[in-house]
């Protein structure tokens, strides 16, 4: 009885249902065959297996990491910008030149002093012998004339038997040392010195020194005056050298993974590198998002839509 009713209506409705059922089929076919065109290739690839085929990359897109170490070596292979300060080399020996100007102050002081209290003794004002001014005085009185950053370097890493040595001297043995020890911090400061190369020209101008013809008993001192005179003269600008090394990065041309180019060989081991390009091409495991599924449904249900739609607006005005 069921059967018959269907039957039935089968019969009265066979050509209005006709057309919709073709419509579905071919929807149908068509939705499954885009799928299958559109659906990105994947294989079940996995870290230090064996490749069961050749795989080639899809498409072309850039190796944003690869790009991204060779920029980083790039801008390594840069060295840094240095700028030569002359006034380094000036400042350095005034500075010098106002520590001998102290010690002949001091002296001179020191010779006025004994000199006044050796007349005051003459002239009787005074019983006793006078008092010999000690060398701690000369060598305070020469420290509290220093003054600035420099003063505080030079008496920190210079001992007081230097300064004392100094003081000490006869006039013509001081010359002999501060045109020594000028020239000297004149003539090495007048190269290039870095950090890199500061020991070595300390070392040159101390065998300098010691091969000189001022007085031998003067030749430690001298050394050590001029050790501490002599610093780096070429700093690094860094403003330029990040200019430099970012230009350098930019320059880079971004690496590629080339459409068509072998990523691994059939039998090849996949090693970390080659699971990283594949994983790139989105080539492990890749499934399609429901979305993709979804838009591609809608979009030929839409079309076929349309179609029916026409086709029964074109029969009616028949």
């Amino acid at each position: 009885m069921v059967k018959q009713k269907w039957q039935d209506v089968y019969s009265k409705n066979k050509e209005k249902l006709l057309i919709p059922l073709i419509i579905a089929a071919l929807f149908l076919a068509a939705y499954v065959l885009l799928i299958q065109v559109t659906k990105p290739e994947s294989y079940q690839a996995k870290l230090f297996s064996v490749s069961e085929k050749t795989i080639r990359s899809p498409q072309t897109v850039v190796d944003t990491k690869k790009t991204a170490e060779e920029k980083r070596k790039a801008s390594e292979e840069i060295e840094d910008v240095y700028v030569f300060n002359r006034e380094t080399a000036e400042n350095q020996v005034a500075f010098m030149q106002s520590i001998f100007d102290y010690i002949d102050e001091v002296r001179t002081e020191t010779a006025s002093a004994e000199k006044k209290a050796k007349k005051r003794k003459q002239m009787k004002i005074i019983t006793s012998a006078p008092k010999k001014i000690t060398d701690a005085s000369k060598l305070a009185s020469f420290k509290s004339k220093l003054v600035g950053d420099h003063a505080g370097n030079i008496t920190e890493n210079v001992s007081d038997a230097t300064f004392m040595n100094l003081l000490n001297a006869s006039q013509a043995d001081l010359k002999a040392v501060k045109d020594q020890v000028i020239t000297e911090i004149e003539e090495t400061m007048e190269s290039r010195i870095r950090e890199s190369n500061l020991n070595t020209k300390k070392v040159q101008a101390r065998d300098d020194i010691e091969l000189s013809p001022m007085p031998s008993r003067y030749k430690t001192t001298a050394k050590s005056l001029v050790t501490n005179a002599i610093i780096p003269n070429e700093t690094v600008d860094a403003e330029q050298t990040k200019a430099r090394k970012k230009e350098a990065a930019e320059n880079v041309v971004p690496e590629k993974i080339l459409q068509g180019q072998v990523i691994v060989q059939e039998g090849q081991i996949i090693d970390r590198e080659t699971y990283r390009q594949l994983d790139l091409l989105n080539l492990i495991n890749q499934k399609m998002p429901i979305k993709q599924y979804a838009g591609y449904a809608f979009l030929i249900l839409a079309l076929f839509l349309l179609l029916y739609f026409y086709t029964k607006k074109k029969k009616i005005s028949a």
